[in-house]
């Protein structure tokens, strides 16, 4: 983080090459950067959270986080606080808007922690070696995979930027409305995740294996619903995000694809956290990885810079990682091999 603050206007101008847009982000990347202990903090709250069976406590310090993200991000964005004397700051006011509300996030996990947890060993006792080995068997190969899974999602943004500046606000709106369709099937993830490893823990592998599958099911029938409603009014979303009409026809049959095919992402999201749930983070990382920088990621850059390909077949090759993705998933969770791990 503080190597990516001190050369922001070295890594921005890898990803684009609009002035406008280098203006604007360089400030707010660095907004953003300062909330990166906050951030891992809070991961590690969610992950505890869970475990223990009060999600809603994750919940709860969510909806104010985001409280607090947009309306102090609207307030120095647009209007600034005169009493202050702070202007209105743009994008700049976004970024900090956002940090800010995520180390609230942090401090009220803590204040929950303090108050919930004290009995379980919350800040008790300082962790063993041998904690500390089990923490790193688990947490690195999820550590890699997310940076290498964002670095990924920096690369395609590069990889659309060589469509236009058009194309990349139209996949910029695609790839939060998936982010935003895909948060309550990490959310039934996770509980199958937590309700997996539970079972594990007590010898119960059949138990274990079937909670993934029954979860899987609900996900996808209730994400289905959301996803046929995208499909048939893509228009009407997109136009509340963005104001070029040629901007959201582009984007049009790329949010139909993600909306007809959610339902995968639900089953998919399903089992990645079993697997981790139950410890396999392994496995997880070498899937991730490979499946977006072997498949997906090579898939696009050729489809782009080769054939000149449009956005629409570049949505076309992640809707079909994606898919690929859950598949292998699905089928490492069937074949049991997990029910093996000790991680002590």
């Amino acid at each position: 983080a503080i190597a990516a603050y001190t050369y922001a206007d070295v890594l921005v101008p890898l990803y684009t090459t609009d002035a406008k847009v280098i203006e604007s982000a360089v400030p707010y990347l660095r907004a953003r950067l300062l909330a990166v202990p906050a951030v891992g903090m809070n991961f590690a709250f969610r992950g505890f959270w869970n475990a223990i069976q009060q999600p809603h406590v994750y919940m709860n310090t969510l909806i104010a986080m985001h409280t607090i993200n947009f309306s102090l991000s609207l307030v120095l964005t647009f209007f600034g606080i005169p009493a202050l004397g702070i202007p209105p700051l743009g994008a700049l006011g976004a970024g900090l808007g956002t940090s800010f509300s995520v180390w609230c996030g942090t401090a009220m996990y803590f204040y929950q922690g303090f108050k919930r947890a004290t009995t379980l060993g919350f800040l008790q006792t300082r962790p063993t070696l041998t904690d500390l080995r089990v923490l790193a068997t688990q947490a690195l190969p999820t550590s890699v995979t997310n940076l290498l899974y964002a670095s990924g999602m920096m690369t395609l943004y590069s990889i659309v930027g060589r469509l236009g500046t058009t194309e990349v606000a139209a996949v910029n709106v695609l790839i939060n409305l998936m982010l935003f369709l895909i948060l309550p099937c990490m959310g039934m993830g996770l509980a199958a995740g937590a309700l997996s490893g539970r079972a594990l823990g007590r010898g119960d592998i059949e138990d274990a294996k079937q909670w993934p599958w029954d979860v899987a099911k609900i996900t996808a029938v209730l994400m289905s619903f959301v996803g046929v409603l995208l499909a048939m009014f893509p228009r009407i979303v997109l136009g509340v995000f963005l104001t070029d009409p040629y901007a959201v026809e582009m984007a049009v049959t790329p949010l139909r694809m993600t909306g007809l095919t959610v339902c995968g992402d639900a089953v998919s999201l399903t089992m990645q956290n079993a697997l981790l749930g139950v410890g396999d983070a392994k496995r997880v990382a070498c899937v991730s990885i490979l499946s977006q920088w072997v498949l997906f990621l090579p898939s696009a850059y050729i489809a782009v810079v080769w054939f000149n390909c449009n956005l629409t077949v570049v949505w076309s090759l992640y809707v079909a990682y994606r898919f690929v993705q859950g598949i292998v998933y699905a089928s490492i969770w069937r074949r049991g091999e997990w029910s093996k791990i000790r991680l002590a």
